[in-house]
């Protein structure tokens, strides 16, 4: 096996990893259906809200719109 292959490979831009985090949080949220007490009804528009951002490649927003998703579905909000 050739050593030092991770060297030759591309480095994943620093954005990366963190696109890859909100958009595996979506896909296994839209799988497991797992939502506490909080309704689609509620998640679909922050859902929306975080594509529209990556589309634009901001990521700051589209972790604000997940995190806010993640603590809806934590019961750590006071907005149900």
């Amino acid at each position: 096996m050739f050593r030092g292959h991770k060297s030759l490979l591309a480095q994943p831009e620093p954005n990366q990893s963190r696109i890859e985090f909100i958009l595996e949080f979506w896909t296994q949220l839209r799988i497991s259906g797992e939502t506490g007490m909080t309704t689609w009804d509620e998640l679909v528009p922050l859902e929306r809200a975080v594509m529209r951002s990556l589309s634009r490649s901001d990521w700051a927003r589209a972790e604000s719109f997940t995190a806010n998703a993640m603590h809806l579905i934590a019961g750590c909000c006071d907005d149900h």
